[in-house]
C-alpha cells in the first residue's frame, strides 16, 4: 500500500511564528510559504503597519480604505482603519470614552467596557461591545491610538462573530497585535522615523 504524507504542522501562535513541527521521516517536504513581516503601506492614512497579525490579510488597500481579513478558529474577522481629523493635543481617554454612546445606540446594543495600553507611540485605549446588524449578532472590538504624526487620532475597528471568553481574548490578541505594528511611513531618506529595535508590541494596564 502506497505511503502518503501529510503536509507540515505549524504550531499556532497569536504574536509570533514560533516554530514547524518536523515533517515524517521519508516524505518530501513541500517549500515552505515566506515567514518574514508582511508590510503594508498606505499613504493616505499616512502610516504603515510593519506586519500583519498571523490570520490576516490585506483585501483593499486604497485611498483611505485599507481593510484586512483577519481568520481565527476557521471563522472570519474583518479589521479597518479610521483616521481622525488633525488637531493639536489629541485625547485619546475621552474618544475612548465616548465609544459607549455609540455602542449603545445600536440595535440591541450593550458596551462592554474601556481598558488602557501601553504602546510603543505612547498610551492607547480599547472599546468593546455587542450589537445585531440584519439580525445577526456582531461583537466589535476598537483599538484607538495615537498616530506616528502624533496630530491625529487612529481608530481600528475588529468586527466578528461573538463566541467564548478565549476565542475574544485571541481576537483581541490579534487587535493589539495590529496596533503595535502602526508606524511611520519612511521619509524621503527611505528610513523610518519612528522605527525602534526596542519597541515592544501593547500591553495592557
Amino acid at each position: 500500500m502506497p505511503r502518503t504524507c501529510k503536509r507540515p504542522l505549524q504550531i499556532p501562535a497569536t504574536l509570533f511564528l514560533v516554530g514547524l513541527l518536523p515533517t515524517a521521516v521519508g516524505c518530501k517536504q513541500e517549500a515552505a510559504a515566506p515567514t518574514g513581516p508582511q508590510r503594508v503601506e498606505n499613504r493616505a492614512l499616512g502610516f504603515a503597519l510593519s506586519d500583519l497579525a498571523t490570520g490576516c490579510s490585506v483585501v483593499r488597500n486604497l485611498d483611505l480604505d485599507l481593510e484586512l481579513a483577519c481568520e481565527l478558529d476557521g471563522e472570519p474577522g474583518t479589521v479597518t482603519f479610521e483616521l481622525g481629523p488633525e488637531e493639536r493635543g489629541v485625547n485619546l481617554l475621552e474618544l475612548a470614552k465616548a465609544q459607549k454612546d455609540w455602542y449603545l445606540s445600536q440595535p440591541a446594543g450593550e458596551f462592554l467596557g474601556n481598558r488602557e495600553l501601553v504602546t510603543p507611540i505612547g498610551a492607547a485605549y480599547t472599546a468593546r461591545g455587542l450589537y445585531s446588524e440584519a439580525g445577526t449578532a456582531v461583537e466589535e472590538a476598537r483599538a484607538l491610538t495615537l498616530h506616528p504624526d502624533k496630530r491625529h487620532a487612529v481608530t481600528v475597528r475588529y468586527r466578528y462573530t461573538p463566541r467564548d471568553r478565549p476565542h475574544t481574548q485571541n481576537r483581541m490578541d490579534q487587535l493589539l497585535y495590529l496596533v503595535g505594528e502602526i508606524s511611520a511611513l519612511p521619509d524621503d531618506s527611505g528610513s523610518d522615523p519612528t522605527e525602534s529595535a526596542d519597541a515592544a508590541p501593547p500591553t495592557t494596564s
